[in-house]
This record gives C-alpha cells, structure tokens and sequence, in this order.
C-alpha cells in the first residue's frame, strides 16, 4: 500500500486541484492472468508459459482490466451471480475488495479520506497557504512546509523503497505527527533529531511557526 499512497500525500498537500481516478483510491491487487489459449496451447511447458506471461507484462493491460473488486459476493459485485464476466475476477476478491477497504482505515482509501478531511479543515493552509521546500538537494526525500497565518505543517516523503535517515528539519520543531501512510493510528516517529523513514513511508505534522513564534 505505502508505495501507492505516497504520492497521495504529495498531492493533497500542495495547492493544486487533487484529481484522482477511483480504483486508485483502493488497491486492487492484479495479478497476471493467464490467457486460456496460452495455457491450452502449452499446458505442460513451464517456461513458454513463463516466457508469455514476461511478454504480457510490457506489452498487454489486460491484467490491470480485471472485473472491479467492489465485495466478496459473485463475480466480487461486479455482475450478477451466473453472469460470465469477459475476464475472470481475481481469486482474492472476497479478501480484496473496496467493502473491506471503506471501512478499514488504514487503507488506501482510509487515508485518503484523513487526508481531504485535513485539507478541508485547514484550507487556509494547504489550499490558500505558502509553500516552502525544506530539503532541496534531497533525491531521496521530498520535504516541504505549508504555512498559513496561523498554523505550520511539514510534510516528509520518503520517494525509495529502501529505509532513510532524515534529519534536515533545521529550525523547524515537530509538535507532533498527525498522520502517516503505514498502517498505523498516528505515526510514532521522534519529534526532535533525526527520523528513520521506512521504504515509501510518508508522514504530515504540525510545527512550530517561525513568522508567529
């Protein structure tokens, strides 16, 4: 989830217009689907399989056009029981679906929805606020503060898969972490030093305000 989440925090914290496509907002796990023809055609050779599905993968979409996982009813509520879909439903659907997204917030969906929540609540911040980078060399970690009159929030990304040592808040303090893209309540990270940010881990906190301190 965190390497697709990620970005979700980059966008809704910039002033920009958040646009988003809806199965992005949960995760679906597409695996690749074999063709029939290709499994009827070699159904005992491994490695022409093998060697078909590496082609699949860069040159078909199919496996990303798999029936949309909306329940863990028939056909994951796709279509009616008895309905042959033009391709088959993943076999994880009644594990992967959006009904257990929407109320599992730690999801994709979860935090996106914490993530409007605070853009709406503090709009004269991360929609009508200044923008400020913190870290600009960084090719790791993208990091940046929205301010507004009042209130200043920092936001860190980590953008690799591997884990990073951040430590380049400089005068600005964490009063504290407000949300984060692991599945967790609140992040836990220290308030002060230096931070270890897991692979894709991205995290949104309140500081302190230099122009009003």
């Amino acid at each position: 989830m965190e390497d697709v989440s990620t970005p979700s925090s980059l966008i809704l914290r910039r002033e920009l217009l958040p646009c988003r496509i809806y199965p992005s907002i949960i995760i679906i796990m597409s695996e690749m689907l074999m063709p029939s023809r290709m499994t009827d055609r070699y159904p005992n050779n491994p490695e022409k399989l093998a060697e078909a599905k590496k082609m699949l993968r860069f040159r078909a979409r199919d496996n990303t056009r798999t029936p949309m996982q909306w329940d863990y009813t028939a056909n994951a509520g796709f279509c009616p029981e008895g309905v042959k879909p033009w391709m088959r439903v993943n076999d994880d659907y009644k594990k992967v679906n959006a009904a257990v997204q929407y109320y599992n917030e730690d999801s994709v969906y979860g935090l996106w929805k914490k993530l409007i929540a605070l853009r709406k609540e503090k709009k004269d911040v991360f929609v009508y606020g200044y923008f400020e980078i913190i870290d600009y060399d960084n090719t790791e970690v993208v990091s940046y503060r929205r301010y507004g009159v009042k209130e200043s929030y920092v936001v860190v990304l980590n953008f690799t898969q591997n884990e990073v040592k951040w430590d380049s808040l400089g005068d600005l303090k964490v009063k504290e972490w407000l949300i984060g893209n692991y599945a967790a309540s609140k992040p836990n990270p220290p308030v002060e030093g230096g931070i270890k940010l897991r692979p894709w881990e991205g995290l949104i906190g309140i500081c302190n305000h230099p122009e009003k301190d």
